[in-house]
């Protein structure tokens, strides 16, 4: 009978000691990065024999991209006009859908 005390007693024992916790070593710390604007990159790939319209392809991809550019730039200029932020409504909703998420 004194064995199977002093066999349980270890047991409870090895079991404690296998459930201590132990400590980690100390993480990464966490970088933040402002990462910049995606920008709209159109490339055309050009034909040796330059056929009229690969030509136009490539001038409606540049006025594409020019347009995009202007509305970006013309929205950013509004909600950096906008000196307070709509209370409520389609002026709100407007906001929030162009300049909630723009950088100031």
């Amino acid at each position: 009978m004194g064995y199977r005390r002093v066999i349980k007693t270890l047991g409870a024992a090895a079991l404690l000691a296998a459930a201590q916790p132990t400590v980690a070593a100390p993480g990464e710390p966490l970088v933040v990065a402002r990462l910049p604007e995606p920008a709209l990159q159109v490339t055309t790939l050009r034909d040796p024999e330059g056929d009229a319209a690969s030509e136009a392809v490539a001038s409606f991809a540049k006025a594409l991209g020019e347009a995009e550019l202007a509305q970006r730039q013309a929205v950013a200029q509004r909600c950096r006009s906008a000196t307070a932020v709509p209370a409520g409504g389609s002026a709100r909703q407007a906001w929030e859908a162009n300049c909630r998420y723009t950088r100031r």
